[in-house]
Parts: structure tokens; C-alpha cells; sequence
């Protein structure tokens, strides 16, 4: 029954669950997007399960599906640089709603350190290098989820040390040190995650961080630092492990706020860049051109409350309620009762894209469960 904000929010999160005998997928949104996306998937997966109703039994039924029917994406090689290595976020999401570490990592553990051994091993279009570091290439392919094409180009191809996926590459081996060095047996992916992640640690500051603009770069590639303010530099404060300090994590928290966070999400691309566009309309290529070029996404939202959470607590609460609940007034704009994919990067933010987002959807379950979580310690 849809009659306020949480249960539209809920009702659509059940209908992005696509029911396919024998496998359980999600639907990325309505009305044309893929089912069971490898990306998508392990973005939406914890809001549409964990954060909608708790259901811990659909959220392992989607994943263990996802790993049985993706083992050449997940261990082998596929056009998301990144992608694979969100299997740790996820687990690391399953861990902190049910507490059963253990049994969680005896049942996925195995997984992640074959992704973790895969990167180490060298993959299609990602390198890892003597530093630590993941160098991401594939001539013409966008491997970042900045996956638009303009006549056959990539917008925004991202060539180098991706921030983001670095960040995510540095959490994946924290969590299997961790949880190995707890439950598992194995020594040498032990001694191999620790030789990698010191040298991450060595290296990564200076190499990201842009002193003049007191965040990080969002890549590094053969001409240095793509110093453009993105929301790719959350996941170096969300993750629950970081290559950088808590007083880094502030800087990039402010620069976020200060120039990409609005009412409808978190934009692309910060105003002041010159390549900004704030709308989301026009033919093809001006759409593709400006998607991740300054338009909102508000799945961004889940890292970064995630982010403020982490570093201060239910002091963040309302700054939290605030931020999610300008999209009440949209459920009956774009698609009823549910969150549009994309939204203007200016004002009045008009909704654009699917009618209805898994992952916007999942991330704002993910903020009002942190909401809960969080709330007794508002100030």
C-alpha cells in the first residue's frame, strides 16, 4: 500500500525484484534498463533487501545468483574496472545488519579473495602496478561507471588510477587481512594483501590528493592528476577502510558539499568546471554529453551520508532528513510514487532518465536506515 514516503519508496524497491525461475535478479529501473547488471546489482542490493524490510534471505538468494551466473565478470575480466570489487562493500553491508561475521565470511570469503587474487593476477584493462595501485585502460571503453559514448567515444573514458577504483581495491584487501586473519587459513593471500596495501598506503596521497583544491583528483593518468571536483573521491571516506586520514575525509566532504550536493542528489561534475552541464536535455548527444557531466545522481547520496555518519555520528541526522526528502515532492512528477535515475544539476532539478532507479531507490532506503540508525545521537 502506498500511502506516504517510506512505503512508495518500499513498494517500488519490491518491484525492481525480478523473479526469473531459477534466479532471483534486479532490474536496474524502469522502463528499459538491463536485468541483473553486475554494477547495478551490487550498488542496489543492500537498500532493496537489508535496508527495505531486512530480508537477509533475498539479499543472499540475489547475490549467491549474481556469483553463479557471473564467473568470467568476476574472476576472469569485464569492462567495469571496478565492479567486482564491490563484493567486499557488500559483504562488509551483510556483516554489519546480521553481525554474523563469521558466517559470512565462511560463506563468501572464498569469493572475494578470487577477485582480489584476479586483479593481482592482471585482468583485461586493469594493471596493477609496482605501487599498489590499479591502472585502468581499454582503448575507446569507458571502464568507470562514467560509462556514457558520443558517437562512438567515450565522454568521460577516465584512463588511470580511478580514484574510485582504487578506494574500493584498498577496502577489498583491508577486508580479506581482516576477516582471514580471523576465520581463514590462507597465509600467502594474506602476505600478498599486505605487501600491496602498505604500498597503497605509501603512495596514494601524494599521488591523489590536489592541494589547491583540498580534495582528491578524480584520476591520475599519463598527463597527472584530472583535477576535476567529481563525487568519485566519496568512496574514500564511505568504505569502511581508507588510504587517507579523517582529516582528509573532511576536506573531501567539504569540497562535495560546497559544489556538487543538491537537493536531488549529488552532481557529476562541479559547476565551475567549464565542461558543466547543468541540463539534462536535447537530442542524444547533448543528453549522453551532459549525464555525467554535471547532472545529479541521487544513488550518490548513500556514500555520502554514509561518509558524514562515519566521521560524525547522529550529529549529521537532520542534515540527513533534509537531504532525501525533496524527493517526496517528486513521486508524482517523473514516475509515480518512486525516484527518477537522473536530475538537473540546477533549479528546479527536473527529473530525467528511467521513471523509476534501483539505485536511487536502494540509496535512499540506505540513508533513512542510517537515519534510524544514527538518530539517537542527534545533537
Amino acid at each position: 500500500m502506498r500511502s506516504d514516503y517510506d512505503s512508495c519508496l518500499k513498494a517500488a524497491a519490491s518491484q525492481l525484484i525480478a523473479y526469473e525461475k531459477p534466479y532471483t535478479r534486479i532490474c536496474t529501473g524502469f522502463s528499459w534498463h538491463e536485468i541483473g547488471g553486475l554494477r547495478e546489482t551490487l550498488i542496489a542490493l543492500p537498500g532493496l533487501t537489508l535496508y527495505r524490510n531486512g530480508d537477509v534471505k533475498l539479499f543472499e538468494k540475489i547475490l549467491d545468483d549474481l556469483i553463479k551466473e557471473n564467473p568470467i565478470y568476476l574472476f576472469k575480466g569485464c569492462d567495469q574496472a571496478e565492479s567486482p570489487l564491490r563484493i567486499a562493500e557488500v559483504i562488509q553491508h551483510l556483516i554489519d545488519f546480521t553481525g554474523n561475521e563469521e558466517a559470512v565470511w565462511e560463506k563468501y570469503g572464498s569469493t572475494l579473495k578470487k577477485i582480489v587474487k584476479s586483479y593481482v593476477d592482471g585482468r583485461p584493462g586493469v594493471a596493477l602496478h609496482a605501487n599498489g595501485l590499479l591502472w585502468s585502460q581499454k582503448e575507446g571503453v569507458p571502464l568507470s561507471w562514467m560509462n556514457a559514448y558520443v558517437k562512438g567515444l567515450p565522454v568521460n573514458e577516465r584512463r588511470g588510477y580511478q580514484v574510485e577504483t582504487n578506494c574500493l581495491w584498498y577496502n577489498a584487501l583491508c577486508c580479506v587481512l581482516e576477516m582471514e586473519g580471523k576465520y581463514g587459513k590462507s597465509r600467502s593471500i594474506m602476505n600478498v594483501c599486505k605487501q600491496i596495501k602498505e604500498n597503497i598506503e605509501r603512495c596514494f596521497f601524494d599521488l591523489f590528493w590536489v592541494e589547491r583544491r583540498r580534495h582528491l583528483a578524480d584520476y591520475v593518468g599519463e598527463a597527472g592528476q584530472n583535477v576535476f571536483t567529481r563525487p568519485n573521491q566519496l568512496y574514500a571516506c564511505s568504505l569502511k577502510y581508507s588510504p587517507v586520514t579523517e582529516e582528509v575525509q573532511a576536506e573531501i566532504l567539504h569540497a562535495v558539499t560546497r559544489e556538487l550536493l543538491t537537493t536531488r542528489g549529488i552532481r557529476t561534475l562541479s559547476p565551475k568546471n567549464p565542461l558543466y552541464k547543468s541540463r539534462y536535455e536535447g537530442n542524444q548527444i547533448e543528453r549522453d554529453t551532459a549525464t555525467h557531466n554535471g547532472c545529479t545522481r541521487p544513488w550518490l547520496l548513500g556514500s555520502y551520508a554514509q561518509a558524514q555518519f562515519k566521521l560524525y555520528g547522529g550529529a549529521f541526522t537532520r542534515a540527513a532528513r533534509e537531504m532525501i526528502d525533496g524527493f517526496q515532492e517528486d513521486m508524482n512528477v517523473h514516475g509515480i510514487g518512486s525516484v527518477a535515475e537522473i536530475y538537473d544539476g540546477d533549479p528546479p532539478y527536473m527529473p530525467h532518465g528511467a521513471i523509476t532507479s534501483a539505485l536511487s531507490v536502494a540509496e535512499i532506503l540506505r540513508v533513512k536506515y542510517l537515519i534510524d540508525k544514527y538518530g539517537e545521537d542527534e545533537i
